[in-house]
């Protein structure tokens, strides 16, 4: 499949950070928490895009931004602006 974002949105695929279960069954997620973040990778920039992320890129989000779809089973994507990205990490 394959997705490209419009406008001023760039694509994310964000990882699942593991899961904590409590006991009596319930699970929370580590972006339940106030100052959690996302890790994430750019996948897809759009056409007229001229900021200082690239394809590739290794970023952490905002916590409950942009606009997240799952594609087939695991793949979680993330349709955001640049504003939400807190830094990029370098490796």
């Amino acid at each position: 499949m394959n997705i490209r974002p419009l406008g001023k949105k760039i694509l994310f695929q964000v990882f699942e950070e593991p899961a904590e279960e409590l006991r009596g069954g319930i699970v929370v997620r580590n972006t339940a928490s106030r100052g959690a973040y996302r890790k994430a990778v750019v996948r897809r920039l759009p056409s007229a895009y001229r900021g200082g992320l690239s394809e590739g890129d290794e970023v952490m989000l905002k916590p409950w931004c942009g606009t997240e779809i799952t594609v087939g089973r695991d793949e979680r994507l993330v349709f955001a602006l640049e504003d939400e990205v807190m830094c990029v990490v370098d490796q």
